[in-house]
């Protein structure tokens, strides 16, 4: 019986700190390569994967995810914290992602409040990232991860809702 407790003690220490390790305190991906991807160990320059037949759905050429395999054109660095987070699951300043815009995804919403952007979008079905633009208060929701683009722009926060 104490072999058991024993056991059980260890087996709760050790997936305390996987948790841990895997939390939300895990770094953030660097802004020269914001895209993660390979369960957070790489970060990639371009929100695209390559082609590579041999991963299928995992190499297809579509936007980057964090399940993904491979990154467009080799351009990817080792995350400098071990595991990362995308930079845009938080909100990024400076950073629109465009394009992948949802059927009546821009409204106005309250000026200088990414928050309420946020908000629209866990309220609506299928909403992945979105586009703020704090001096008037518009917001695009997206269907995909990153938008189907992402680029430094001024005036814009953009976020990702899945990471």
């Amino acid at each position: 019986e104490q072999i058991l407790i024993f056991n059980m003690k260890v087996l709760l220490i050790l997936a305390l700190t996987a948790a841990a390790l895997y939390s939300a305190d895990a770094g953030v991906s660097p802004k020269s390569h914001p895209n993660v991807y390979y369960i957070g160990k790489y970060c990639c320059k371009v929100n695209k994967e390559k082609h590579y037949k041999p991963q299928k759905s995992k190499c297809d050429g579509s936007v980057i995810s964090r399940s993904s395999l491979c990154c467009e054109r080799e351009q990817f660095t080792r995350c400098p914290s071990g595991i990362c987070n995308n930079a845009a699951c938080a909100s990024r300043n400076e950073w629109d992602y465009w394009g992948a815009d949802m059927k009546g995804g821009r409204a106005k919403v309250a000026r200088r409040n990414v928050g309420a952007c946020i908000a629209k979008c866990r309220r609506t079905k299928g909403c992945r990232s979105l586009a703020y633009r704090p001096s008037d208060g518009t917001c695009w929701l997206k269907h995909t991860s990153n938008g189907a683009r992402s680029k430094a722009q001024r005036d814009r926060q953009s976020v990702n809702m899945t990471c």
